[in-house]
């Protein structure tokens, strides 16, 4: 892809803030697989500088109420985008986004 200035932490995410070198340095973080609770808003804003996005692709945790709405401190869930519609044996698969402000 000849991307330059990226890198790709294949860690748990657990581990991400062990890395102090890419605290508020990344424009996109990217995860999956991830349980929805303050560990994950805390390490996601950690990481992010302000105006960089997270892509969450997750279950249906967060379905529900307002899209648009503060998650945590600095952090804002700006959108949800159906990856693979619901079928009758499971939910859907969903692309949640994330967006840290200052």
């Amino acid at each position: 892809m000849a991307l330059s200035g990226v890198e790709v932490a294949n860690i748990r995410f657990e581990a991400l803030p062990s890395r102090l070198d890419l605290t508020g340095r990344a424009g996109l973080v990217s995860f999956r697989a991830v349980r929805a609770d303050d560990s994950l808003w805390t390490t996601t804003t950690s990481l992010l500088k302000p105006g960089g996005r997270g892509f969450w692709f997750g279950g249906p945790e967060l379905t529900g109420g307002d899209v648009e709405r503060e998650i945590a401190p600095g952090l804002r869930l700006t959108s949800f985008h159906s990856l693979v519609p619901a079928s009758t044996d499971n939910g859907s698969s969903r692309l949640a986004v994330l967006q840290k402000f200052a």
